[in-house]
């Protein structure tokens, strides 16, 4: 029956390129309605089929979906699906040249996804059908990157995984609605991740032009109200362009947040971003954007003397970091710490707790997801900071119950 339904679809798709969609219409008989229904109803099997949907999925079935999708109106969307369907299809095959041949494939496809959007731009909406779908803007932006930068080993893994409902899966997340959703936020946290990670290099200094690209990319591309949208934007927050447009995008990171995760009626006096530093936990916000939020507030606040006493006072209660946008925000209010030289008994306690915390947490589980030359950088600067706040103190060097990088 596969093999069947298979050779019908490849006669359809020749006879389609053959005589082109007016022609292919008459000889098939395809009434206008009837078209636009199985249009309709092909490019929601193939999302449900790329996001886990379907219960029986191979990859003749793949192939299938795959031929029927080359049989429906080229938008740059259904390029960029028949891309991303592609790699996964050919993902894992045995044969030795089928990573070569499925990223050319795939390459062609985002090439001509790119072109026809060109396309698409110059043209305006009653000359084409095109625009009868327009890409979102996040979709624009993750079209704009080349194709070998999206469609990466790890991008294609995950998304085989979605498909096959195979370990590991995806956090859930509502904003993530169809595959190409799942293959944005993906780029988006890996070019989130590389660009957090450069921000742990002893050489790395604020603010960083080639970081600030990063951050804006990770956010451009990331789906609206998604987790790495909200992480994006929590970064820029920790690492703004100019050090005045820090306040806008903390402001603009806990508007995020706290839309995610609104106040309890109980208290309706307390504004969102106040109320979610304050709480220990929330229900939908991660526990490491807490973190870096209450970080980048850290840092906001460490510049007013008003507030700074404050601020110390709250770095000494921060979370132990366990991810790599905790490490990033610990790091960077423990940088604005040292260049202030500890000017109190409470700045040293603060540093010396800090470096304590991120100590445990980048040579913790959480740790590995960092190149190990770099953990061991962060791990040396924390030491060496603890060691000067206990000189500066007047204590015993003692060993404040940090674990080792092999615990």
């Amino acid at each position: 029956l596969s093999l069947s339904a298979l050779a019908l679809k490849l006669t359809k798709l020749t006879l389609l390129t053959l005589v082109g969609a007016p022609a292919y219409a008459l000889l098939t008989n395809s009434s206008s309605p009837s078209e636009t229904a199985r249009i309709k109803a092909w490019s929601i099997a193939l999302d449900a089929q790329l996001v886990g949907g379907d219960a029986h999925v191979s990859r003749a079935r793949l192939t299938l979906t795959l031929l029927a999708s080359a049989t429906l109106p080229a938008t740059p969307a259904r390029l960029m699906l028949q891309a991303l369907h592609i790699r996964i299809l050919l993902h894992g095959t045995p044969f030795p040249l089928s990573p070569t041949l499925a990223a050319h494939l795939a390459r062609k496809k985002w090439t001509a996804a790119r072109a026809l959007q060109r396309i698409t731009d110059a043209l305006s909406a009653p000359d084409t059908d095109v625009s009868a779908e327009p890409l979102p803007a996040h979709l624009l932006a993750l079209l704009a990157q080349d194709a070998d930068a999206v469609l990466t080993d790890a991008a294609i893994s995950a998304a085989h995984a979605l498909t096959y409902n195979t370990p590991p899966l995806p956090a859930d997340d509502r904003a993530i609605r169809s595959p190409l959703d799942a293959l944005s936020a993906t780029f988006s946290s890996a070019t989130l991740h590389t660009a957090l990670e450069s921000s742990l290099l002893p050489s790395f200094s604020s603010p960083s032009p080639t970081l600030t690209t990063a951050l804006s990319t990770a956010l451009t591309t990331a789906p609206p109200g998604s987790t790495p949208r909200l992480r994006a934007l929590t970064s820029l927050s920790l690492f703004p362009s100019t050090p005045a447009s820090r306040a806008s995008n903390l402001a603009a990171a806990l508007a995020e947040a706290a839309a995610r995760d609104p106040v309890p009626e109980l208290d309706p006096a307390i504004v969102a971003p106040k109320t979610l530093l304050l709480r220990t936990s929330t229900g939908d916000v991660p526990a490491d954007v807490n973190l870096a939020l209450a970080c980048a507030s850290a840092l906001q606040r460490l510049g007013e003397p008003i507030t700074k006493l404050r601020a110390l006072v709250d770095i000494e209660g921060l979370a132990k970091p366990e991810s790599v946008l905790g490490f990033a925000g610990c790091y960077a209010v423990l940088r604005a710490l040292r260049g202030r030289g500890g000017e109190s008994v409470v700045a040293s306690k603060a540093l010396e707790t800090l470096a304590g915390s991120l100590r445990v947490g980048i040579g913790g589980p959480g740790g590995e997801e960092v190149e190990k030359g770099v953990r061991e950088g962060v791990v040396g600067v924390c030491v060496g900071v603890v060691r000067a706040c206990v000189v500066v103190g007047g204590g015993e060097e003692v060993d404040a119950g940090y674990g080792s990088m092999s615990d």
